[in-house]
C-alpha cells in the first residue's frame, strides 16, 4: 500500500520518467546524508579545542568525557589531598572565539560568491562538469574529516569551513538550475522542489538516526562515531554520484540576448568576463526586472525569519523550561518537515504556488506570535511541543514553494545565476532577526517582563515584509511573461556561439548541419 501511495501520488508526475530527474534527486540525497555527518564531525572538532578546566570528585558523566559536580580546580584538589573522579573539560576561549569568527567570514565569502560562479557556470559549454565536481568536493572533505586528529583538527576546521561549504553553496546553485531546465512546466518545477526537499530531509534524518546508533554501540565517542560516519558516507555517496552523472545531460548555457545584434549582447564564456556578465544582469535587475529584486528582498525577509526561529527555540527550552536536551526540539521541528513538504505539493497542485506559500508563511507567522506568548511560561512543554509540530510544516513547505515560484519567474539561460543571486538574498539579513532579539532582552525593551515578547515580535514582522513582498504585492503573471519571453531569445555561448543560429520557436536549438 505505501509502495502503491508512493509512485501514484509522489512520483506519477511526468516529469519523473526523465532519467535527469531521478539524478536531481540523487544530488539532494548525497547532500542530505553528508550533511548529517557534518553535524558530527563539526561537534568532535570543536572537542579537540577543549580544555581541562577543573576536577571532579564523584560525578556523573555527561558527554565528551565531561563529569558534572565540579568541586575543585586541580591545583585545590592536590591542596587538600582529594583524588579526582574525573576530568573536567570547558571551552578554550581563544579557540573557540576564533572558530566563530572564521565561520562568520566563511559565511560571507561562500555567499558572496555564489553569483559570481553562478554567472561562471552559465556560461560555461558543460554546466555538468561543475554540477559533478562541486558535489564530489564535497564528498572529498568528509573523507578527509574521517582523518581528523588533535593535531590537524584546525587545518580540518578550514577545508570545512573554506573549501567544503563554498563546494556545497556552489552545488546548491549549480543543481537548482538544473531543476529548471529538466522540468517543463510550472507544476514539474513545483513537484521537482517538493520531493526533493522530501528526498533531501529523509536522507539526512535516516543517516543522523543510523549514525547516532552507531555511536551509542562504540560508546558515545564521538570522534570515534564521526570517523565512522565520514567513511559510510564516503561509500555510500560515491555510487550515487556516478549514477548521477550518469543521468544528467551536459546543459550547455544558452544565455539570454536583449534584442538587435547578437554580437552586441555576447555574453562570454571567458572567466574574467564574468564579472561583466554579472554587472549586466545586476543593472537588468535594478531596472527591467524589479519584480525578481522584489522577490529576492521578500525571500530574505523570510528566510531570516525561518532561521531565527530555529535558532530561539533551544535557547528558551534550555533557559525557561529547563529542557535537558534541547536540540530535540529541533530534531521534531526537522522530522515535521517532512509531511510540510508533501503537503505544500498536494495543496499547491489544487490553489496555486503562489496560495500555498502565503498560507504557509501565514501558519508560521501564527506560530511565531503564541511562542511569544508562551515566552514567559514554564509549564509550557506540551504547548512548546505543539508550535514545533506547526513550525515543522509550515517550514518544510516553504522552502520549496518559494523556491518553484522564484524558478517560474527568472530569465531563460541564466538558471545558476539568478540561484547563486538567491543564495545571496536569503543570507543578507539572516542575522537581524536574532541581532534584535538579543538588543530587546539586554536593553530590556517593553519592560524586563515584556522584553522577550518584544524581540520575538522581529520574526512576525520580517515574515509579515515578507509575505507581502512575495505574494501580496508581486506582479506574478507580469514576471511569468517576461520569462517566457526570454526563452525564444537564447543562444548558445561559449567557443562556438557564433556558429550556431538563435532558438527555433518552438524552443529547440538550431545548429547549422543538422
Amino acid at each position: 500500500m505505501c509502495k502503491r501511495f508512493c509512485s501514484r501520488a509522489l512520483f506519477s508526475n511526468p516529469v519523473f520518467r526523465k532519467l535527469e530527474a531521478w539524478g536531481y534527486l540523487l544530488i539532494l540525497s548525497i547532500r542530505g546524508t553528508g550533511f548529517s555527518t557534518s553535524i558530527f564531525m563539526n561537534i568532535a572538532l570543536l572537542q579537540f579545542g577543549y580544555a581541562s578546566v577543573g576536577c571532579t570528585g564523584t560525578g556523573k558523566e555527561i558527554g565528551f568525557n565531561v563529569t558534572s559536580g565540579v568541586h575543585w580546580t586541580t591545583e585545590e584538589a592536590e591542596e587538600i589531598g582529594q583524588d579526582c573522579a574525573g576530568e573536567m573539560k570547558g571551552m578554550n576561549l581563544p579557540i573557540v572565539t576564533g572558530y566563530l569568527v572564521l565561520n562568520s567570514f566563511s559565511t560571507v565569502i561562500s555567499t558572496c560568491s555564489a553569483p559570481v560562479f553562478g554567472s561562471f557556470v552559465d556560461s560555461s559549454p558543460n554546466r555538468k562538469i561543475y554540477t559533478i565536481a562541486t558535489c564530489a568536493i564535497y564528498i572529498l572533505i568528509n573523507f578527509f574529516h574521517a582523518f581528523s586528529t588533535q593535531e590537524n583538527w584546525l587545518l580540518m576546521v578550514l577545508l570545512g569551513l573554506f573549501v567544503q561549504r563554498i563546494a556545497y553553496s556552489f552545488n546548491v546553485a549549480c543543481i537548482d538550475g538544473y531543476c529548471i531546465e529538466i522540468a517543463e512546466n510550472e507544476e514539474e518545477v513545483m513537484t521537482l522542489q517538493s520531493i526533493g526537499r522530501v528526498v533531501e530531509l529523509s536522507s539526512m534524518l535516516l543517516f543522523l538516526f543510523f549514525v547516532g546508533v552507531l555511536g551509542f554501540l562504540v560508546g558515545n565517542d564521538i570522534a570515534v562515531t564521526a570517523r565512522m560516519g565520514n567513511i559510510i558516507f564516503t561509500c555510500l555517496a560515491l555510487p550515487l554520484l556516478y549514477l548521477s552523472h550518469k543521468r544528467l545531460a551536459p546543459r550547455p548555457a544558452l544565455r539570454s540576448i536583449s534584442g538587435g545584434d547578437s554580437d552586441s549582447n555576447y555574453y562570454s564564456s571567458r572567466f574574467f568576463d564574468t564579472f561583466s556578465n554579472l554587472y549586466k544582469t545586476l543593472k537588468d535587475l535594478k531596472s527591467s526586472n524589479r519584480v525578481l529584486l522584489q522577490y529576492l528582498v521578500g525571500v530574505s525577509f523570510i528566510d531570516s525569519a525561518s532561521g531565527s526561529i530555529i535558532s530561539l527555540l533551544p535557547v528558551y527550552a534550555m533557559q525557561q523550561l529547563n529542557i535537558p536536551n534541547p536540540s530535540s526540539l529541533v530534531g521534531l521541528t526537522m522530522v515535521c518537515s517532512i509531511p510540510g513538504a508533501l503537503l505544500a505539493k498536494f495543496l499547491a497542485e489544487k490553489r496555486g504556488t503562489r496560495f500555498t506559500l502565503f498560507t504557509f508563511v501565514a501558519g508560521i507567522m501564527f506560530g511565531t506570535s503564541l511562542l511569544s506568548a508562551l515566552v514567559y511560561s514554564d509549564d509550557a512543554v506540551g504547548g512548546i511541543i505543539g508550535l514545533c509540530l506547526l513550525f515543522g510544516v509550515t517550514l518544510g513547505g516553504i522552502y520549496p514553494m518559494q523556491k518553484s515560484l522564484y524558478m517560474t519567474i527568472i530569465p531563460a539561460g541564466q538558471e545558476v545565476e539568478y540561484q547563486g543571486l538567491y543564495s545571496f538574498f536569503s543570507q543578507v539579513a539572516d542575522f537581524l532577526p536574532g541581532l534584535w532579539f538579543g538588543f530587546a532582552v539586554d536593553s530590556k525593551l517593553g519592560g524586563e517582563k515584556n522584553s522577550r515578547r518584544v524581540g520575538m515580535l522581529a520574526p512576525v514582522f520580517f515574515h509579515l515584509v515578507g509575505i507581502l513582498l512575495c505574494c501580496v504585492f508581486l506582479d506574478e503573471e507580469g514576471a511569468k511573461r517576461k520569462a517566457e519571453e526570454t526563452r525564444h531569445k537564447r543562444v548558445r555561448v561559449g567557443e562556438k556561439a557564433r556558429m550556431v543560429m538563435p532558438l527555433g520557436e518552438e524552443g529547440l536549438l538550431v545548429e547549422e548541419g543538422l
